[in-house]
């Protein structure tokens, strides 16, 4: 079985769950909870995606465009928290879980999908407990609405696609895109990146 072949499988196992993001987010709170009870981990250390990435500061709706890699876009979520920013902070998450789902589809392999969750998971380990509570509940209503779910839908598809290469993904991860080119067309990653994110409408018309 050739790489593309494994890789595809491995996005058919990671992301066909219908899961809402809510629901994640709720689930990424509670490993938190648990990982500060616990000792620390024994052996290497997870990968730490964020290590090194300055926040852009809390961005607005309008400063954002898809040249901002998921990165900086869940360090700019995480100013927005601890601003007590919770709807902009709300369509940073869904706009850097979509970015991260794309680029883990367009790189292939576990090692990219678990990427998508672990930023997550780093992001709201840089905000206090109480912010983590009061984000998640301003996050749930909004999400949880699909009129106000819808409007962030088309904002993200307004933004476009992410333009910018997956370099924060390390090089053995990029280099297997390198060798075997992406599993499917960018068009079709867009779309599965919405759907599977956010279970957004793909034909929602954008409204400027």
């Amino acid at each position: 079985m050739n790489a593309g072949m494994v890789a595809a499988g491995s996005h058919r196992r990671i992301f066909s769950a219908d899961v809402r993001p809510v629901l994640i987010m709720a689930l990424v709170i509670l490993a938190i909870g648990c990982t500060n009870k616990s000792s620390p981990a024994q052996g290497a250390p997870a990968t730490d995606y964020l290590q090194g990435i300055s926040s852009p500061g809390c961005l607005t709706a309008e400063s954002i465009d898809n040249s901002i890699p998921a990165p900086q876009l869940y360090m700019s979520m995480v100013s927005c928290i601890n601003e007590e920013k919770y709807e902009q902070a709300t369509l940073l998450y869904s706009l850097a879980g979509t970015y991260s789902w794309f680029d883990a589809l367009r790189v292939g392999g576990d090692e990219a999908a678990k990427a998508h969750s672990r930023l997550l998971f780093e992001a709201l380990q840089k905000v206090d407990r109480h912010r983590q509570q009061a984000f998640w509940s301003k996050a749930n209503a909004q999400l949880r609405n699909s009129q106000r779910r819808n409007l962030v839908c088309r904002q993200i598809e307004a933004k476009g696609m992410p333009s910018y290469s997956p370099d924060y993904l390390n090089a053995s991860v990029t280099s297997q895109l390198e060798a075997d080119g992406p599993l499917m067309d960018k068009a079709t990653m867009w779309h599965k990146a919405r759907q599977g994110y956010l279970h957004c409408k793909t034909d929602v018309l954008v409204i400027p």
